[in-house]
């Protein structure tokens, strides 16, 4: 993610929320009486995605208002914040993890259809240090000209723990430990199996000039089967060539072929940079230009990485998507 922006797919389908709410606002306000009901609007059909909008009361609990489109058809929806540019998601049964937990009058939301049976009750999420826990590797923080501040890293998945929906939360003290800053990000890939390691950027709003410490904490959700079934992973990445950008920074090129079993779609390709000791010096990512893809299927992407200007002693790419 840039420091000094969002992603641009987060901008893109920010702008498809944005778009599909209006139009859905205008069929909603032209007479109909559905607009007075409390009801989700353009509800998704059963494993696809939809553009829905909320037509009740502000402040609804979004279980609430998902659950109109009919009792377990919706299992998550997210939504971005205009200010922050951050995502928020809402998983069915999954309240350690949801943040967006309520919706206003007219508020739009990407929801997916649930497939088969939903997910079952949740299982208390572990803290940190408990065994089977992740651990943050490496991290570096990067300000940028604009003054907009990044953290960068590594988590690594330990003593046989399967986890999934990982994020990092950052916080920022002064010398008098009074909170000055704080950022959260979710680690890429969303699914990791033990040993495996991923990434993440924390991107901090209104940073502070100076601080004194930073702490990073961990938090997860044991692997469920239905988490599982949905993380999909089976992608070759080919063809990569990073070179300077036309207007400073790096452009990253290549290809991912679905070499699964399944039809893939919103799949994302994650860009890790490293130093010449192996720790993290950016990460970034883009989304395929091809969507879904079927198995054997391929699609090219690009993506611009500001950070750097000259290509990294070592990279990994990492893709992950959601079984369409």
């Amino acid at each position: 993610m840039h420091c000094y922006r969002a992603k641009a797919v987060l901008l893109l389908l920010a702008g498809a929320v944005t778009l599909g709410l209006l139009a859905l606002a205008w069929v909603i306000g032209a007479g109909s009486s559905e607009a007075d009901n409390d009801a989700m609007h353009n509800c998704p059909q059963p494993g696809k995605w939809a553009i829905s909008v909320w037509s009740g009361q502000d402040g609804t609990d979004t279980g609430q208002a998902l659950a109109t489109c009919g009792e377990g058809a919706v299992d998550f929806a997210y939504y971005i914040d205009p200010n922050t540019q951050a995502w928020l998601r809402y998983f069915v049964g999954r309240p350690e993890i949801n943040n967006l937990l309520t919706l206003d009058h007219m508020q739009g939301v990407i929801a997916h259809g649930t497939v088969g049976v939903p997910p079952a009750s949740p299982t208390p999420t572990p803290t940190p240090s408990a065994a089977g826990g992740v651990e943050v590797l490496n991290y570096r923080s990067h300000k940028s000209e604009y003054g907009s501040l990044c953290f960068y890293g590594e988590v690594e998945s330990r003593e046989g723990a399967d986890v999934a929906a990982v994020e990092v939360v950052l916080t920022l003290f002064d010398g008098a430990d009074k909170v000055v800053g704080t950022g959260e990000g979710y680690v890429e890939p969303s699914c990791l199996s033990p040993g495996e390691r991923g990434a993440f950027s924390i991107y901090v709003l209104d940073p502070p000039d100076t601080w004194a410490r930073e702490t990073l904490q961990v938090e997860w959700s044991p692997m469920s089967e239905w988490y599982r079934e949905m993380c999909y992973e089976a992608f070759s990445v080919s063809g990569v060539s990073v070179m300077p950008g036309e207007y400073g920074g790096l452009t990253v090129r290549g290809q991912v072929t679905n070499t699964g079993a399944e039809s893939a779609t919103l799949i994302e390709v994650v860009f890790v940079g490293y130093d010449a000791a192996g720790e993290v010096l950016v990460v970034d990512s883009t989304f395929a230009d091809v969507d879904p893809l079927a198995p054997g299927q391929s699609s090219p992407f690009e993506m611009w990485v500001t950070e750097l200007d000259a290509s990294p002693p070592s990279y990994r790419m990492i893709v992950q998507a959601w079984a369409d």
